[in-house]
């Protein structure tokens, strides 16, 4: 009975094969429930077959994508997120929720800490696991970009006064209050169609490539991704190789 309904779910609507390896979860374990409560003696869940996510060759931007992207959007407001996203691996969420204290100058690197959640009203305190919650070090050149955007932020406080809604935020509107993910999205297709670069998710393959990372997963439905660490002899090499 489970596995016709993974086949009706199939067949009669619009669901992806990872949509529904996600409901064929939740069975899993609402009658792994059961069993434990002993409302049941077995779980009829677990040997039901979901729908294999069938695997997707990553189409990724290569160097030369990479930094035609950056050149076309570095006059861009929104720049210091996609400079972020490319040189660090930071997902979007993380981005958009880094606050100025999450950053240490003096030594070069950047904690993950918070993030804000997708329709860009609520501040996560704690990222989503303990691998997210990680220390990134950071390029010369996007360490000179974030002490400019600083000097801006200060700027944007004074000029709103008390209209300024201080969360500390290193992008956020004129009045200090969080960017809507859906606008930063908006910029960044945009941009892409300015630099002629492929329709493709900001990605760090090219870091994996260049550096010799062996363990980067990309979800292309996310436009979000992970990176380890980049230590500084790997940043200011990764660095060397965008900027020049």
């Amino acid at each position: 009975m489970i596995e016709k309904f993974y086949a009706h779910l199939s067949n009669s609507s619009r669901l992806s094969e990872r949509s529904i390896q996600d409901i064929h979860k939740i069975i899993k374990s609402s009658f792994k429930t059961a069993v434990k409560r002993k409302y049941l003696s077995s779980s009829p869940a677990e040997e039901a077959q979901a729908p294999k996510v069938p695997s997707k060759e990553m189409m990724v931007w290569d160097l030369n994508e990479t930094t035609r992207f950056l050149k076309a959007s570095e006059k861009h407001e929104l720049y210091i997120a996609f400079e972020l996203a490319l040189t660090t691996g930071m997902r979007q969420s993380e981005i958009l929720g880094l606050r100025w204290k999450d950053i240490d100058f003096d030594e070069g690197v950047l904690h993950v800490r918070q993030t804000l959640s997708h329709d860009g009203k609520k501040i996560y305190q704690d990222t989503k696991t303990k691998s997210s919650k990680r220390t990134i070090s950071l390029v010369d050149r996007t360490l000179d970009i974030l002490k400019d955007q600083r000097k801006k932020y200060k700027k944007l406080k004074l000029a709103a006064g008390s209209d300024f809604q201080d969360h500390d935020l290193v992008i956020s509107t004129k009045r200090g209050t969080p960017i809507n993910p859906r606008n930063l999205l908006r910029s960044f297709y945009s941009l892409m169609k300015k630099a002629e670069v492929p329709n493709r998710n900001i990605n760090p393959k090219v870091v994996k490539e260049l550096l010799g990372h062996s363990d980067i997963r990309v979800t292309l439905d996310t436009y979000s991704h992970v990176l380890p660490s980049v230590h500084k002899e790997t940043a200011k090499k990764f660095g060397s190789m965008l900027f020049g």
